[in-house]
């Protein structure tokens, strides 16, 4: 990706957007292998509701292909995302036992992955 075709991140890999805020682009970040997640491939966000035409237009020129929202049907009725035409939206709700969070990281970071609900 050249810099005529990408939004300038901020240092903390934020893309400026008008609308949306705290979105991210999740490369550069160090794996368990010291290798690199690679930059513009993975980005992660929130409140697409309040994309404008012109965050619209930098989400086309990122290339983004996929959307995947991981929001309960009820927050997406009540703020529907204003993805560009071509952007394909993967419905994933984190709902039930995967909504508990705070439960969750406890077992994860406990060690107790099996005991970690399938949903």
């Amino acid at each position: 990706m050249t810099s005529e075709t990408s939004p300038a991140a901020t240092p903390d890999r934020e893309i400026s957007l008008e609308g949306v805020r705290n979105f991210r682009d999740l490369g550069g970040y160090e794996t368990t292998d010291s290798r690199r997640v690679r930059a513009g491939q993975v980005y992660r966000s929130g409140a697409l509701h309040w994309l404008t035409d012109a965050d619209r237009a930098t989400l086309e020129r990122l290339g983004l292909r996929v959307v995947y929202d991981l929001r309960t049907p009820e927050e997406r009725d009540q703020a529907p995302s204003s993805l560009p035409a071509g952007i394909r939206h993967e419905l994933l709700p984190i709902g039930g036992t995967a909504a508990r969070t705070r439960e969750l990281w406890e077992l994860v970071v406990g060690g107790q992955l099996t005991e970690v609900p399938p949903d």
